[in-house]
């Protein structure tokens, strides 16, 4: 088995039943590279990891400023669209990272899941929009997902896989804690927006909340729980970016990683404290929310909500009432009804 970043880092089945054991566990140098090799000549169509040009019947290549998009043909459109909005991404995160992120990469267009597994592309959770197998370049986008969260869009999908490559460049072989890089790619890709508010209340109302350290390998693959642990990633990284040195930090943190330091000593040493530390501040500046949340949802304050409802309906049902009777009177003082018994004549 290898593993894959990006929506997670999960696990995959080797073509050949074997095991590939990860890369930072060996000691040797070369034999991780091979390795990833192997796996990315098992996976990929057509032998693109081998540089081949050979693809399935009805694929074909574009190819523009060090970005290899493979795709089948009717999905032209869909390529076009890539390529037009990739260079703005790459510009931006070459000002921001270096010239890392100015990296070759290539791109599969999945049309569906089912494509991807008569291609040979890596298994993945159902829900995932984009992934990427570990250590490489080449980075897989379902475009039968499109929306799905923690992504936008199509070129939001890009550049979080584009930051997965990027990070994987600067970590070398070790590796980051995966809460840490998706939050990182997340921050990348877009803003913080309502949809991701949304998601973190429910993950504080129906998801037990979890230390950081349960998501350093991999982000849990059922789809609820996946997105708690995104939305709670991406709203801590956002957090050190805004309030503690933006994102030079966060890659110096990833730098001091593939240089040989342990994440822990790294993280401690550009933000001054801890993981653990800058946890327990994130969750105290985000509290409030999570009061909030629990208020507005509790039993008491539904209940209580019901009474008021009630109680301002049966206050303007009586008020309609009574103007009702205050016109029909008007109207009889008009009309000159007798208001005593009528004698009769």
């Amino acid at each position: 088995m290898t593993t894959v970043s990006g929506r997670g880092r999960w696990w995959l089945r080797g073509a050949a039943g074997g095991v590939l054991p990860r890369a930072r566990r060996l000691k040797s140098k070369r034999f991780p590279l091979l390795c990833i090799a192997l796996a990315l000549a098992l996976h990929l169509p057509g032998g693109l990891a081998a540089g081949g040009t050979a693809l399935p019947d009805g694929w074909t290549t574009t190819t523009a400023d060090r970005l290899r998009v493979h795709h089948r043909q009717e999905d032209a459109g869909w390529a076009a669209t890539l390529l037009r909005d990739a260079t703005p991404v790459r510009r931006r995160f070459y000002g921001l990272i270096g010239p890392e992120a100015g990296l070759a990469v290539e791109v599969v267009l999945l049309p569906s899941r089912h494509e991807g597994d008569t291609i040979g592309a890596p298994q993945a959770p159902e829900w995932a929009s984009g992934f990427t197998v570990s250590g490489s370049n080449v980075l897989f986008i379902r475009l039968d997902t499109l929306g799905v969260y923690p992504d936008r869009d199509l070129t939001s999908i890009f550049a979080h896989e584009l930051g997965h490559a990027v990070f994987g460049h600067l970590s070398g072989e070790h590796q980051l804690p995966r809460w840490f890089e998706e939050g990182a790619c997340m921050v990348l890709a877009r803003p913080w927006d309502l949809r991701d508010s949304m998601t973190l209340t429910l993950a504080v109302l129906f998801h037990t909340r979890q230390p950081f350290d349960r998501y350093a390998a991999a982000f849990p693959e059922e789809a609820g729980a996946a997105r708690a642990a995104y939305a709670r990633s991406f709203s801590f990284i956002s957090w050190l970016v805004d309030r503690h040195g933006g994102l030079r930090r966060v890659v110096g943190v990833s730098r001091r990683v593939g240089r040989g330091a342990s994440f822990s000593v790294a993280f401690t040493l550009e933000y001054g404290m801890t993981p653990e530390q800058a946890a327990r501040l994130w969750h105290a500046s985000i509290g409030r929310w999570y009061r909030i949340a629990s208020v507005v949802t509790a039993s008491t304050t539904f209940w209580l909500g019901v009474i008021v409802l009630l109680t301002l309906g049966a206050l303007r049902k009586r008020r309609r009432t009574r103007a009702t009777l205050e016109r029909w009177d008007r109207e009889e003082g008009h009309l000159d009804i007798p208001r005593g018994p009528i004698e009769p004549s």
